[in-house]
């Protein structure tokens, strides 16, 4: 028994190791993953709100301080700025970045958009188990002039389908 614990313990502490990735950077910061929407059980919706543009305060703070980190490791090596650093982090998970026009005067400015599946919540009334799989989540990133960030999300899908009563 006290061999299997250790062993668990073990697992644990491993795993939780190998999270980490390049430059310090936590594998599962917000960016690497669809938003997570939360079902609702008492007014029946999620939060955000389906089928518009939410703000993603949680995204936009956690790369802030991903890129606050990177900027200290390349202060004394190279003159990378901002935007860069921001548009590497994000292209590394996934995003596909381009220049944006606005605002004007501002030539590293860019937009940064991944689309991935959502996923139902199983407490969602008329949620098959195994059709979970439901429209896509798509998250944008405005990034610049200089260290600012914005983050949006948009979850497209069917709206949700009460029971209805006998």
């Amino acid at each position: 028994m006290v061999g299997s614990k250790c062993f668990l313990s073990l697992l644990a502490v491993g795993t939780a190791a190998s999270l980490v990735g390049c430059y310090g950077i936590p594998s599962f910061p917000p960016y690497k993953a669809p938003r997570h929407y939360v079902w609702d059980r008492q007014t029946f919706d999620y939060r955000p709100p389906i089928n518009t543009w939410a703000e993603y305060p949680e995204m936009a703070e956690s790369l802030r301080r991903d890129v606050e980190q990177e900027e200290r490791k390349t202060a004394t090596t190279n003159q990378t700025n901002t935007e860069d650093i921001v548009v590497t982090i994000l292209e590394r998970a996934g995003y596909r970045c381009v220049s944006r026009k606005e605002p004007s005067g501002c030539k590293t400015c860019q937009v940064c958009t991944n689309v991935e599946p959502g996923y139902a919540n199983v407490e969602e009334p008329q949620i098959d188990m195994r059709q979970q799989a439901m429209g896509t989540i798509t998250t944008t990133v405005y990034v610049g002039p200089g260290s600012d960030v914005r983050a949006l999300t948009y979850w497209k899908r069917p709206p949700v389908q009460l029971k209805k009563s006998p």
